[in-house]
């Protein structure tokens, strides 16, 4: 459980206002420039989402994409359920690292980039939250990982953050104890409980959340229960209170994690190679890109009715607010998506109009990048959401964080 790796020397922390707390601020002697890296940060807790697993073959810790070229393509042509296919030829402007693949100790189905994540997996949390020898669909963990998978990944990143308590506390002989450990976590991010964050636009009711929470609660103290049956775990960490607070904590701090399959970047350099080459990459990779559009073309028509049910009961926007569309390049393999919390990036205050950035570049590491030049003492500012939608729907997507953007965007109400 990774909380204390210290906020990086390029930083600091100050005190604002009653109303913004904290903020993140630049402490080098020196302007950091547009496209200079500020800082980068590990994640103290990470998840895949569980519908990108099948699709994105990564590592269980670090996230990073396993094996070569061609064992993606045979993961990928296997969910799709395509014929195994040859191999690529090497591209000369394209050197994907490959990586080794190590299995989980007890064989649950997690693989890992190296015997250092896997070894680090194992010992933060997924000693606790591992169904490798698990036999039987009515084990609590088993139930609530299915509980987890059919109402809400968030309870799976909750998951993840108690077992890290609990092995932070046994690492320490007892020393520090569960009560410490928990306070520092409180100390570190914002928190509110979960029915204070989530508002009736997560399509629940107050009653229906709280069950929800209750049922995913109950079955991780059966779980604990189950591994430490003479402890006093639940008194400190698995009780209402704290497990609400817990996971509203997490959805005010969340960050989403994404980043391109290096098949993705194999395509697109694919016209570097000599025209025979390309003739055998094509006919390898077209059937894959042809069955993933037409699963996403299935995917677009099952939502279309519900698109069209929303747009005839919506208000809409104003007609002279234009949503601007990024320049983007849309993948054409799918990217890995994930999401985590990120202490250091949590104290970062919002802005429609920000001066940094946070990307990914093939692992679990948050870069932190300027967007222009950053002054000595200037507060570092990244968005929340989309800031290029309009500003109804960025105040809108704002609410679940509690406050109104007061940024100049916002400001003159554009």
């Amino acid at each position: 459980m990774q909380l204390q790796q210290g906020i990086p020397s390029v930083c600091e922390v100050k005190y604002i206002s009653p109303q913004k707390g904290r903020g993140l601020f630049l402490a080098t002697p020196r302007n950091i420039v547009k496209g200079e890296v500020i800082y980068t940060e590990r994640p103290f807790v990470a998840v895949q989402h569980v519908r990108n697993r099948s699709e994105a073959w990564t590592c269980g810790y670090c996230f990073r994409f396993l094996g070569n070229l061609n064992d993606q393509t045979n993961k990928l042509c296997q969910h799709l359920k395509l014929p195994h296919p040859k191999n690529l030829p090497p591209h000369p402007k394209f050197n994907f690292a490959p990586t080794q693949v190590f299995e989980c100790f007890s064989m649950c189905g997690e693989c890992y980039c190296s015997e250092a994540c896997r070894t680090q997996a194992w010992n933060l949390h997924h000693q606790f939250l591992c169904v490798g020898q698990i036999t039987s669909a009515s084990h609590p963990l088993f139930r609530f990982k299915t509980h987890s998978i059919e109402s809400n990944e968030l309870f799976l990143l909750a998951a993840q953050v108690l077992a890290c308590m609990i092995s932070r506390h046994i690492a320490s002989n007892g020393k520090e104890s569960l009560l410490e450990i928990r306070t520092l976590l409180l100390n570190s991010f914002v928190h509110r409980p979960i029915w204070e964050v989530l508002g009736p636009e997560c399509g629940l009711t107050l009653d229906e959340l709280k069950n929800m929470v209750i049922q995913s609660l109950e079955l991780l103290q059966q779980t604990f229960q189950a591994i430490f049956p003479n402890t006093v775990y639940f008194q400190d960490l698995l009780n209402p209170d704290f497990y609400s607070i817990l996971l509203g904590m997490l959805e005010l701090n969340d960050n989403a994690i994404g980043f391109d399959s290096p098949l993705e970047f194999y395509l697109r350099e694919i016209e570097s190679i000599s025209s025979a080459e390309k003739k055998q990459a094509e006919e390898i990779l077209t059937p894959i890109i042809q069955k993933l559009e037409d699963i996403q073309n299935e995917d677009d028509e099952e939502w279309e009715d519900v698109d069209d049910n929303e747009e005839l009961g919506d208000e809409g926007e104003d007609e002279d607010e234009e949503i601007e569309t990024p320049d983007k390049v849309i993948p054409r393999i799918p990217n890995f998506e994930g999401f985590g919390s990120f202490p250091t990036t949590a104290m970062m205050n919002h802005s429609c109009v920000p001066n940094c950035i946070v990307n990914f570049n093939g692992d679990f590491n948050a870069v932190i990048t300027a967007l222009r030049d950053i002054q000595p003492g200037e507060e570092l500012l990244h968005s929340y959401i989309e800031e290029s939608d309009p500003i109804k729907r960025r105040r809108e997507e704002l609410k679940v964080y509690g406050f109104v953007c007061d940024c100049i965007k916002c400001s003159s109400g554009s």
